[in-house]
């Protein structure tokens, strides 16, 4: 399974629900250095996550944590979602890659995420890795796109996919690889 926040109660009244959660661990976003094999922990519970068909749906540094033990924690789930559909899990995917290649530079993080989830893990966020997918928190971080813009070629040689399927002209601009042909 995933490694989460324990459970310190759980009521319902009346069709509501509440649960009071442990507090959550301290996120990667505030940690200093984050190293290779905690990248790849990362992945390897993204991975664990889909293989359930759940999606977090708000998956950054900001939610996954390292419980006292030095496992990968992941926490609030309030946007969560069952039964994934494979754009879902490839969106989520885009997000966490983003995130990743935010705080350890573009290659690293695509590193990371072919080495636990394959090329046919990535492939799947291949449309969602232009600025109009990502969330806001994202969006606005200076250089993101254009470092994944360059290890967009890495990704989609590992994945066995043609850009030309995936995505338009504009996104394939947004990541700053020109296209072949122009068109």
């Amino acid at each position: 399974g995933v490694a989460v926040q324990d459970v310190v109660a759980a009521a319902a009244s009346q069709g509501d629900a509440v649960l009071v959660l442990t507090a959550p661990p301290t996120p990667l976003a505030e940690a200093g250095e984050i190293d290779d094999a905690t990248l790849r922990a990362m992945w390897a519970a993204v991975a664990r996550l889909h293989r359930a068909g759940l999606v977090h749906s708000r998956l950054t540094l900001e939610r996954i944590g390292l419980d006292p033990r030095g496992a990968i924690l992941i926490s609030d789930f309030a946007d969560g979602r069952i039964a994934a559909t494979p754009a879902e899990r490839g969106r989520e995917v885009a997000t966490l890659l983003t995130a990743q290649a935010v705080r350890v530079g573009a290659e690293r993080a695509a590193d990371a995420a072919l080495a636990s989830l394959g090329g046919d893990g990535v492939a799947g966020s291949l449309p969602y890795l232009q600025r109009a997918a990502l969330p806001r928190s994202l969006r606005g971080e200076p250089g993101v796109l254009s470092g994944l813009g360059s290890s967009f070629h890495l990704l989609r040689a590992a994945s066995n996919v043609s850009t030309r399927c995936w995505l338009k002209p504009t996104a394939m601009n947004a990541l700053g690889t020109p296209l072949a042909d122009g068109s």
